[in-house]
């Protein structure tokens, strides 16, 4: 990463800086941590709900005009109503489908997994804010000088990848 950071060209354009450099971190990244699939956030929505969105924003697009009529806002309601009734019911669908692997789990004996689904279920999500070093930066007291909000992720990533937890520091002038 240092290497294609410093062989950056240092012509006066900063466009083109800027997307040198981007495709440079794109290819490091992908070098060391390869293609991550995509997280689904919301397993429920299928096309279904897909083409009953879609068809909402167009409703919702001829109510924006400037010439709308009464009954374009009347469609748009009642898609509205119709879509919020299908993600209803494909949420309720899927809370069964978990409820129903874990009494399969119950009924298997499978302890471990069952408190691990129950607990995933019943936790929401929580992101794990990283703080990586930039530009080569291993000391964390500068880094954190130019960026004091960062100070409290609780993670720093030195440049040669080794993560390290790091303990929360109170700021002694923000005490009260």
């Amino acid at each position: 990463m240092d290497r294609k950071l410093r062989s950056l060209s240092q012509d006066g354009n900063t466009d083109n800086q800027w997307e040198e450099c981007k495709e440079s971190v794109k290819i490091v990244a992908d070098e060391v941590l390869g293609l991550q699939p995509a997280i689904v956030k919301k397993s429920w929505f299928d096309e279904e709900c897909e083409t009953i969105t879609a068809l909402k924003n167009e409703a919702r697009k001829l109510t924006l005009q400037r010439r709308h009529t009464r009954s374009s806002e009347d469609a748009y309601k009642a898609l509205r109503r119709q879509e919020k009734r299908v993600h209803r019911r494909k949420k309720r669908q899927q809370k069964c489908q978990e409820l129903q692997a874990i009494e399969e789990l119950r009924s298997q004996n499978d302890i471990r997994k069952l408190y691990n689904l129950v607990n995933r279920l019943r936790k929401p999500f929580k992101p794990q804010p990283i703080l990586v070093a930039l530009w080569g930066q291993d000391d964390r007291n500068t880094f954190y000088q130019q960026a004091p909000a960062l100070q409290n992720t609780g993670f720093w990533i030195s440049s040669d990848c080794t993560r390290e937890t790091v303990p929360a520091t109170v700021n002694s002038e923000n005490t009260y």
